[in-house]
């Protein structure tokens, strides 16, 4: 149950990875519009369509994750660490979840960056838990 959840957290990751790629490349060098106050107007050029298509992706995505971590909770623990594990991964699931959203609605791409890196440092940990839910569950076998 660890390995597909941590399938389907690598699969978010290199989704927001691939995204922070194109932040850093050439589409995005330019600085937003501004208004008088400094103020950023409308989102950045390269952010719009594409990301639209694919966050609808990753909302899928994200319903999976959710699906399989239920189905985890409900399974009878497995080693003694096993309720430590799934409070700090459940922690982790709701604020990674706030972090997608923010993530999403960011219109400048320095916002982008900053949350996107918030949350794939996230996802890491996640899939870091979930490699040490992997090794209990070997040990108890």
């Amino acid at each position: 149950m660890y390995q597909r959840l941590q399938q389907k957290l690598q699969k978010i990751q290199d989704f927001v990875q691939r995204d922070l790629d194109g932040l850093t490349g050439e589409s995005y060098a330019g600085s937003p519009k501004q208004d008088g106050r400094g103020f950023a107007v409308g989102a950045d050029p390269g952010r719009g369509e594409g990301l639209v298509q694919s966050s609808q992706e990753l909302v899928q995505v994200l319903v999976e994750v959710k699906q399989l971590w239920g189905e985890l909770q409900a399974q009878p623990p497995s080693h003694s660490r096993w309720q430590s594990l799934c409070t700090e991964m459940h922690k982790q699931l709701r604020l990674a979840e706030i972090d997608v959203q923010f993530w999403v609605a960011a219109r400048q791409s320095g916002t982008a960056l900053r949350r996107g890196q918030q949350l794939c440092d996230r996802l890491s940990t996640l899939i870091g838990y979930c490699d040490a839910g992997i090794k209990l569950n070997q040990q108890n076998r």
